[in-house]
């Protein structure tokens, strides 16, 4: 019952912890951007399909020792599936956009000029839109996901687990990875009727990046 507030004030005490350490700790600033595959987890008799959407946004890398570094984020991602009813003829997409914060305890195997990583923390996720494309009528109007009784709550948090590389040339480096988002709120408002159980998010994300600055001391 509480699980919710208090997941999200561990994230937002981390989050604390970052903007106040960054003026003195801060050596790396990042964008990334790529392509998410994302599907929703649920008990109804509905087949999910995994749709494709984008990811991009930006991170502070604050290092806190010789290995390890703490790294908030601030991304805009969209989530969602595809899944066909019983008895329908078409597929309907759902598309969910969420402006999400991840809290990443990131641990590099090295930081010379190629610098491997994995790394893993909770988010909260702030759900912007939610559209709906029923039975693949891509010839209709996409309409809002409340139109047809499905309204997402506009919270989400999760776990983010992840590995990645670098490329490091002196103040400036490439980055690429592979991460994925666990959902482990229920999205279902309780008055939807497109959903009867829970309803989880979960997104699997490849991207590529910049890097300004050095992690190492």
């Amino acid at each position: 019952m509480h699980a919710t507030p208090r997941f999200v004030r561990i994230v937002s005490g981390l989050s604390l912890l970052a903007l106040t350490a960054a003026p003195l700790r801060a050596q790396r600033f990042g964008i990334i951007a790529g392509g998410t595959y994302s599907n929703l987890r649920s008990s109804d008799d509905l087949d999910f399909k995994r749709r494709s959407g984008t990811i991009f946004g930006g991170s502070v890398q604050l290092p806190l020792g010789s290995v390890i570094t703490l790294q908030p984020e601030f991304l805009f991602l969209n989530k969602g599936t595809k899944f066909k009813e019983p008895g329908s003829a078409g597929t309907s997409n759902v598309r969910l956009d969420y402006l999400e914060l991840p809290v990443l305890l990131r641990y590099d195997f090295s930081r010379e000029t190629i610098g491997p990583h994995v790394y893993a923390g909770p988010s909260v996720g702030f759900n912007l839109r939610c559209r709906l494309e029923l039975n693949g009528a891509t010839n209709l109007p996409t309409t809002d996901c409340k139109d047809v009784d499905f309204k997402p709550k506009r919270l989400d948090y999760g776990i983010t687990i992840g590995t990645g590389v670098d490329f490091n040339l002196g103040g400036i480096a490439a980055t690429g990875g592979l991460r994925y988002g666990v959902g482990l709120a229920d999205i279902r408002n309780d008055n939807s009727d497109e959903f009867k159980s829970r309803v989880n998010n979960g997104v699997l994300s490849l991207y590529l990046g910049l890097l300004f600055g050095s992690l190492k001391k």
